[in-house]
């Protein structure tokens, strides 16, 4: 399956890297019959900073027009110490953890 779609390998997809959380609840991906799924992840890597994944982060699965899947993780905005830490506006939507 492809990650994302940001260098545009499906012409019918956004050509998004992230998406973000209030998109799916806004019913933006609704069309696409997109299927919410838990990617697994120990480390994570943004701003020049790693830092330690619990149990993975939410991601979003849809089909492209050819029916393959392309996963697209799942960002929300970044939390104080995220954004500190990072430098970065977005972050992931972890499972079960706050950063």
């Amino acid at each position: 399956m492809h990650w994302d779609n940001l260098r545009g390998q499906s012409r019918a997809l956004p050509r998004e890297s992230w998406i973000w959380q209030k998109s799916i609840a806004d019913g933006e991906w609704r069309e696409l019959e997109p299927v919410l799924v838990d990617i697994p992840a120990m480390l994570g890597y943004e701003g020049g900073t790693w830092y330690t994944i619990h149990q993975g982060i939410r991601g979003l699965l849809v089909p492209d027009e050819t029916g393959k899947a392309v996963v697209y993780p799942i960002c929300e905005p970044s939390s104080h110490y995220y954004r500190i830490m990072t430098r970065c506006q977005h972050m992931p939507v972890f499972i079960k953890q706050r950063i």
